[in-house]
């Protein structure tokens, strides 16, 4: 689907021209990665997978754009009907986007996503493309029903359980630290998985928090309030094929997701 009308998709790069200026991006895997001489791009793609199948959704921001629908930059999503496929998009004004293009981060810092797919089951989130926005601006993915909160710089997927014909607007994107849902550190160092532990190493300092972990589906599977930041380990069943991990300190609260074997 076209990102305007002189946009060019190639198997291995993705070439964006805006009249009278070109920005080249290159695909390598981890994300775009901007041409000497270009400035950010500020282009964040968000892919939901299951059932052998994915979607994509994209959020850019440029001074000519504007809150709406700009028929040269936007452009609809266009459900389809199969119950296995994940479908994700972007609002704006109540319409769905598969492409959503915005004036500025500053003027646009929440973005709602909405997810819709036939089937119960799990799922995953990917995300590309923070490398095009200045290291200055948080990206952050809030999920509604777990209330956990991803940093995609640090954790670019994210694993939870969706329930057919539950509320399609999941997620919201965060490109500030708004609302105190975000921590102003980075508490969390070092998070992983052995024998039926999760260990964590703190970094910063704080008097008082509490550590929660949940499985895929919300449900907590092990908990522990903490006084200080030296390190700690919190059983939990073994077997699972996600962890997500939630520091809450009285500067907010910060998510980790892990993934068995990774």
């Amino acid at each position: 689907m076209p990102m305007k009308n002189f946009q060019y998709l190639l198997i291995s790069s993705i070439l964006i021209t805006y009249s009278p200026v070109i920005y080249s991006y290159y695909h390598a895997g981890s994300g775009w990665h901007p041409k000497a001489g270009t400035d950010y791009f500020q282009l964040l793609c968000l892919t939901a997978h299951a059932n052998n199948f994915s979607d994509n959704t994209y959020i850019h921001f440029i001074p000519d754009a504007t809150a709406g629908f700009d028929s040269q930059y936007d452009a609809y999503k266009l459900l389809g009907g199969y119950p296995e496929v994940p479908q994700i998009y972007t609002t704006a004004y109540g319409i769905q986007l598969s492409i959503n293009t915005l004036p500025s981060v500053e003027s646009n810092p929440v973005i709602p996503v909405g997810l819709y797919v036939g089937l119960s089951g799990n799922y995953t989130i990917s995300a590309y493309g923070m490398n095009t926005f200045s290291p200055e601006v948080p990206i952050w993915l809030y999920d509604n029903v777990t209330h956990s909160c991803i940093n995609l710089r640090e954790d670019s997927l994210y694993a939870f359980s969706y329930t057919a014909g539950s509320n399609e607007m999941r997620f919201q994107l965060f490109f500030d630290e708004s609302m105190h849902i975000l921590p102003s550190n980075k508490p969390l160092e070092t998070v992983f998985y052995s024998d039926g532990k999760i260990h964590i190493r703190f970094t910063g300092v704080f008097s008082k928090g509490e550590v929660e972990i949940f499985d895929i589906t919300g449900k907590i599977i092990g908990e522990k309030i903490i006084y200080n930041a030296y390190p700690i380990e919190i059983n939990v069943p073994q077997g699972l094929s996600v962890y997500i991990v939630r520091l809450t300190t009285n500067n907010g609260y910060t998510t980790r997701t892990l993934l068995s074997g990774y």
